[in-house]
C-alpha cells in the first residue's frame, strides 16, 4: 500500500493493484475522510473488485490512516490536541 498523489481534497492510494481515492475535508476543525467512489457498476469487474475492497473495514482503516498522514505532512496540519 502506498500513497501516489495528494491533492487539496483527496489522496490517491495504490493497494492490491488498484488505485483508490480517499476524499479529505475539514469538518468541525478536524480532518474527515471517506471513500471517493460509491457508485459501482456490477457488470464491470474492476468496480466489483473495488466494491469488495471498500466493504472491508480493515481496508478502510488502513487507507484512511495512511491518507490522513500523507495529507497532514503535505499541508503541514498538526494533530489536534485533545483536551481533558
Amino acid at each position: 500500500m502506498k500513497v501516489k498523489k495528494v491533492t487539496e481534497d483527496a489522496v490517491l492510494i495504490e493497494d492490491q493493484g488498484m488505485n483508490i481515492w480517499i476524499d479529505v475535508w475539514m469538518q468541525n476543525g478536524e480532518l474527515t475522510l471517506d471513500w471517493n467512489q460509491y457508485i459501482f457498476f456490477l457488470k464491470n469487474s474492476d468496480d466489483v473488485k473495488k466494491q469488495e475492497y471498500q466493504n472491508n473495514t480493515d481496508n478502510f482503516i488502513r487507507c484512511t490512516e495512511l491518507a490522513k498522514q500523507a495529507y497532514r505532512e503535505k499541508f503541514k496540519i498538526e494533530e489536534p490536541i485533545l483536551k481533558k
